[in-house]
C-alpha cells in the first residue's frame, strides 16, 4: 500500500481566512484535511469552500456549518476527490 502526504499551502498569510491543506493519497483515493484559519477580529458564519479539479476528478466540497470565531481560531473540514 503506497500512502503520500503532503501540505499545501492554498492562501497567502497576509489573507483575512488561511487556509492549507494536508493531502492523503492512498491507491485510488485523494483525501484533502483543510486547516481553516480566521485572522480577522470578525466572527465568521456559513463558510464555503469550493474546489476545482482538472480532468476527470470530482470534487466533493463541505460546508462549514459552524461558526469560526474571530482572532484566529480554526477548524477543520475533509474533501474527498473521486473519479
Amino acid at each position: 500500500m503506497y500512502l503520500f502526504f503532503q501540505v499545501t499551502q492554498l492562501t497567502g498569510f497576509s489573507d483575512p481566512v488561511y487556509a492549507e491543506a494536508y493531502v492523503h493519497v492512498n491507491q485510488y483515493d485523494i483525501v484533502l484535511d483543510v486547516l481553516i484559519v480566521n485572522q480577522t477580529s470578525d466572527t465568521l458564519q456559513n463558510l464555503t469552500l469550493e474546489l476545482a479539479t482538472l480532468g476527470e476528478k470530482c470534487a466533493v466540497s463541505e460546508e462549514c456549518g459552524e461558526r469560526i470565531s474571530k482572532d484566529f481560531t480554526f477548524t477543520l473540514l475533509r474533501c474527498s476527490l473521486y473519479r
